[in-house]
């Protein structure tokens, strides 16, 4: 992909240039972030290939360590833009990778000017349980990840979640049939995981019922509250 425009919600742009990548490099993104979350960014961060590969509840296998590698390798190779409101970024997803051979530990460190994008109401909390259910089902792993972003979601046509999400299935009623299955799969992992998530389809625009979570919840008050002080 050449600095292709990447579908996105109104007021976010998305530029891209690299390999196409896929919901096992967000899973090794994230978890990435994970290990560096407790610090600021720019710092290098430490993991071992056994404790990554642990968080994503992958064996520590020869395969799976190449694979991680050559994930880590593809995030690094990226070139991205993205723009949200006021707060904008571009560069690589990984700002560089260091690699010792004989222990498998990684140096990650990550663009500090990517901090922008986790501002106070820039970020998203994603539950890491119901993620690994949904392993080996992109399309169910992306709703999850896009309506966790939601405090309270807006309706949406079907037609454009599956833009969204990248799909590529230009027969309607299969591609239909298939958010479908995917959206069953988001709400019985979550449900299983107290994490209520319901949903229905009401001439093509996709209802969505869901627990926001702490932090979306003071957000949701604080909109209430100035809303009431307007009144």
């Amino acid at each position: 992909m050449q600095k292709e425009r990447i579908a996105a919600l109104e007021g976010i742009e998305i530029f891209y240039t690299g390999q196409r990548l896929d919901q096992g490099d967000l899973d090794t993104w994230i978890s990435g972030l994970h290990f560096a979350r407790l610090q600021e960014m720019g710092q290098r961060c430490h993991f071992t290939a056994y404790s990554i590969l642990k968080l994503m509840r992958k064996t520590d296998s020869g395969k799976n360590r190449d694979i991680l590698d050559t994930r880590l390798s593809r995030l690094n190779a990226t070139a991205v833009r993205i723009k949200s409101g006021k707060y904008s970024y571009e560069g690589s997803l990984i700002d560089s990778v260091y690699r010792e051979e004989e222990t498998r530990e990684y140096v990650v460190v990550f663009n500090p000017k990517m901090q922008a994008l986790f501002a106070s109401t820039q970020f998203t909390q994603i539950d890491l349980d119901v993620r690994q259910e949904l392993d080996g089902k992109p399309l169910a792993q992306w709703l999850h990840c896009f309506y966790a972003s939601h405090a309270k979601p807006f309706p949406y046509k079907a037609t454009t979640l599956l833009t969204l999400s990248g799909s590529e299935n230009s027969a309607p009623h299969s591609a239909r049939q298939k958010l479908i299955k995917a959206l069953d799969a988001v709400a019985e992992a979550s449900n299983r995981h107290v994490q209520p998530f319901s949903y229905e389809i009401q001439d093509d625009l996709v209802h969505v019922k869901k627990r926001p979570s702490r932090s979306q919840q003071r957000h949701l008050k604080k909109i209430l509250a100035l809303n009431a002080s307007r009144s």
